[in-house]
């Protein structure tokens, strides 16, 4: 018994394993981060990401964040 359910363990992870396909990328960035560098306090600064989409299905940006607190990342559309 133990091994016939040994052999179907071993069966259905290495039909997971050989199931895994690579999924093609279906977003370019110009570019992931941006470093600001230092600026002033109360100083607005401003920086654009360009996003584009290579696939034929619809694109939806559902969420952005900052690194860090003291930023606040805006969304324009």
């Amino acid at each position: 018994m133990k091994t016939i359910l040994f052999g179907a363990l071993l069966s259905f992870f290495s039909l997971a394993v050989v199931a895994q396909t690579k999924v093609d990328a279906v977003v370019k960035v110009n570019t992931e981060k941006y470093d600001f560098g230092k600026i002033k306090q109360g100083e607005p600064v401003t920086y654009s990401f360009e996003i584009k989409n290579i696939s034929d299905k619809p694109l939806v940006v559902e969420n952005s964040w900052a690194s860090c607190g003291c930023t606040t990342p805006e969304r324009i559309t």
